[in-house]
């Protein structure tokens, strides 16, 4: 395959992503980003199964020029931040394997970050990939939404935005949002060594789940903005509702359903960690309330229908000396309302 060749003063990319028999997305995932219209970008890949899966010897095959990393299963966050260590760059791309691209996916976000010093992320419009469709001509791409990135609520949960929605060009404006979902996402390398903690870019706490959250979150502490640019086009492989998504009680229990008890144990505690660490007493009255009625709730449901969440309680209180450290070393530098601003 021809590189697009790098244009004097092209900024460098590092794209990062984690392969788990991943093997089935593999050949569409690598051909669209390999093909991208931008040329100064390396990619590496970290394998989690320590070489046990066959993606690495088909990744040597066929790309032998990828850098790749076999580790045991250490989880998204740390995962990501082996990556972040052994590449270079000015900026830093995760993103999940089971996903495509358009050709101008990588050079749409740096032009979004080169425009906007202050930005430490940016993102892009991810729609629904029907990977069943993805040796036809359309390559299983739909109209159907998966992300514009995070939507945060007032009583502390976090949605995909427009999860679900058709997209009718109701996200078609470049605009700023508080954060990015994981599954593509880039960031300023400059920025992320603003808030790393002890060479932790993401919370190694949390194995997998709410990292891109909680990263979010402390990007906005440290007065970064998060892009959204309409104009990077990608396509995800993951279930979305139709309908959208709704924020009702009802809809969030019908949602619980089909997740396996080991998201739930990893959501859950990733969610009290994160909470913990950027909940702040200055909030204003609402959001303290609505936060707090909320956990109240959620306690209450687990101890009738979740009680196997209760150990994941006696684990966090086990890491509460290591939140507390993490917390104190939190880059506070905008007022509280700066971050309700952004709470619906």
């Amino acid at each position: 395959l021809i590189r697009v060749p790098i244009m004097v003063n092209q900024r460098r990319v590092a794209v990062g992503t984690i392969v788990y028999n991943s093997g089935k997305y593999l050949p569409y995932f690598l051909k669209s980003v390999v093909n991208q219209d931008y040329g100064n970008f390396e990619i590496v890949i970290q394998d989690n199964t320590n070489g046990a899966s066959k993606d690495l010897s088909w990744i040597h095959k066929n790309y032998p020029k990828i850098k790749t990393i076999k580790s045991e299963n250490i989880g998204f966050g740390a995962s990501h931040n082996n990556m972040i260590k052994n590449s270079e760059g000015e900026y830093y791309l995760a993103l999940n394997p089971d996903m495509i691209f358009e050709k101008n996916f990588i050079s749409e976000l740096v032009k979004a970050l080169n425009a906007n010093p202050q930005a430490a992320s940016a993102t892009g419009k991810l729609r629904h990939w029907n990977f069943a469709n993805a040796d036809l001509p359309d390559r299983g791409r739909t109209d159907l939404i998966d992300t514009t990135g995070l939507l945060f609520l007032q009583n502390h949960r976090f949605e995909d935005r427009g999860q679900g929605q058709i997209d009718e060009g109701q996200f078609d404006q470049p605009e700023e949002i508080f954060g990015a979902s994981g599954a593509a996402v880039i960031y300023r390398r400059r920025s992320l060594n603003e808030v790393t903690y002890q060479e932790e870019y993401f919370d190694e706490l949390m194995f997998m789940y709410k990292e891109d959250i909680d990263l979010a979150y402390r990007l906005q502490w440290a007065g970064f903005k998060c892009l959204y640019t309409p104009t990077a086009n990608a396509y995800h492989d993951r279930t979305a509702e139709k309908e959208g998504k709704k924020s009702n009680l009802t809809s969030i229990l019908i949602g619980r359903k089909g997740k396996s008890k080991t998201i739930k144990k990893w959501s859950y505690l990733n969610h009290q960690i994160l909470l913990r660490k950027n909940f702040d007493s200055r909030f204003s009255f609402k959001t303290k309330f609505k936060t707090r009625l909320f956990q109240i709730l959620s306690h209450l449901y687990l101890l009738l229908h979740e009680p196997f969440l209760l150990a994941q309680r006696r684990k966090l209180r086990q890491l509460l000396p290591e939140i507390k450290k993490r917390k104190a070393q939190l880059q506070k530098r905008v007022h509280p309302n700066e971050i309700e601003k952004w709470m619906r």
